[in-house]
């Protein structure tokens, strides 16, 4: 029928080449079972080279409010126009920068992984009714290479599995730590475990590329663990936006009055703030850079 259609293109995507589309029936043998309701493998075939030479949409790798409202806009666009065009989602929208100077809360998740970033956005969605007439209190989103601003008093460590392996988040974190910041622990995917007394020797290779002090790492990570964890899972399939609407409260109620504090790494050289007034995450205990300092998007702060 030749509808118009727009390929969306997430992270990871590899497009089927022609040898791929020729032995579909041997990658997808399910395939078969079209065949009662009147599409031969042949429809099959047809139908994945129409769709690969339509216009696409790339999402980008780091997943952020913005670089979702920008892909709204531009299938509205082109379903207005009539025929959809190539575009790319932008990142992040330049007229933000100047919030690193006021950020507050930060949430620390892992961008490497989109289900992170989407229950991070999910997250935020919820909280911006709640906190309404406390709005100091919005979590922010900077991007990975960003530096975690001075102004940050609390941090929402959204925990899923692996969220350790990542060199930039424990950067992060080591920062929040030398601003003696208060934190809220989220878990946020069933695969995740707590850390293990060998949790230096699981991560090492990760944690020697953040600080030669192992030792202090890996007390702030255990202290994280103290406090008692508020559950949010978005993409487990028994929740509820009701649920989720009572999570997200808890964790409001959190934010509004923190008790817990991360173990200080003051005594650890602090770099002098840049005029952005945060610390450099591309080398957390090296002094910032002005050339870190710029593009501030909106709401989680994913590494």
């Amino acid at each position: 029928n030749d509808v118009a259609a727009t390929r969306i293109v997430l992270p990871g995507f590899a497009p089927p080449d022609s040898n791929f589309v020729a032995a579909y029936a041997t990658h997808v043998p399910e395939v078969v079972k079209l065949t009662e309701h009147g599409i031969a493998l042949g429809d099959v075939h047809h139908a994945i080279e129409w769709i690969m030479d339509k216009q696409s949409m790339i999402v980008p790798d780091f997943v952020t409010e913005a670089s979702m409202n920008n892909l709204v806009k531009g299938l509205l666009a082109a379903t207005s126009a009539g025929s959809p065009v190539m575009s790319s989602v932008s990142r992040v929208p330049s007229n933000l920068v100047d919030r690193a100077a006021v950020v507050a809360t930060a949430i620390l998740a892992d961008g490497s992984a989109v289900e992170s970033s989407a229950c991070a956005l999910a997250l935020i969605h919820m909280l911006r009714p709640l906190l309404v007439h406390t709005p100091v209190k919005m979590p922010v989103l900077l991007p990975a290479d960003t530096e975690l601003p001075a102004t940050v008093t609390l941090v929402l460590i959204l925990c899923s599995a692996g969220i350790f392996h990542n060199v930039k988040l424990l950067k992060a974190l080591m920062a929040a730590a030398k601003l003696n910041a208060k934190y809220v622990p989220i878990i946020t995917d069933d695969a995740f475990r707590f850390p293990l007394p060998n949790f230096v020797d699981e991560h090492r290779d990760a944690i020697t590329k953040v600080t030669a002090h192992e030792k202090a790492l890996a007390d702030v990570i255990q202290q994280t663990f103290k406090a008692i964890a508020v559950v949010f899972q978005p993409a487990l399939y028994s929740s509820t936006e009701a649920l989720l609407l009572t999570k997200a409260k808890e964790v409001t109620e959190r934010m509004l009055e923190p008790t817990v504090q991360l173990p200080s790494l003051s005594w650890m050289e602090t770099p002098a703030p840049s005029q952005a007034q945060g610390f450099d995450l591309s080398s957390a205990e090296g002094p910032a850079t002005a050339a870190a300092s710029i593009g501030v998007p909106e709401q989680v702060y994913a590494v």
